[in-house]
């Protein structure tokens, strides 16, 4: 639902945004195009980092937090948002975890 309140997971934590739309980019991937509050641009963002509630976004950021500290406890670097993302793309069972 446009024009509705959404949480999406930023590097630093959970963070509110208007949702403006729901769009597919060039690629055919969908994107969520946001704005969220306190910034002066919109963003396209992955439709798995923008939640309805806040428990669940702060849930996915945690999980996300965990798997990046796994990552770099095994050597490797990784954003916190990138970790959500490896772990999406492994739960919608694409195979193995990405990592960057």
């Amino acid at each position: 639902m446009t024009g509705s309140t959404v949480f999406v997971l930023a590097a630093r934590g959970v963070r509110r945004a208007l949702l403006i739309s729901r769009t597919v980019d060039r690629r055919d991937r969908p994107r969520c195009k946001v704005r969220v509050l306190g910034s002066a641009a919109a963003v396209r963002l992955d439709p798995s980092l923008v939640f309805d509630r806040p428990d669940t976004a702060h849930a996915a950021w945690l999980r996300a937090r965990q798997h990046q500290a796994d990552v770099v406890r095994a050597g490797a670097r990784l954003r916190v948002v990138d970790a959500h993302l490896s772990l999406a793309y492994a739960e919608a069972g694409h195979g193995a975890q990405l990592v960057a």
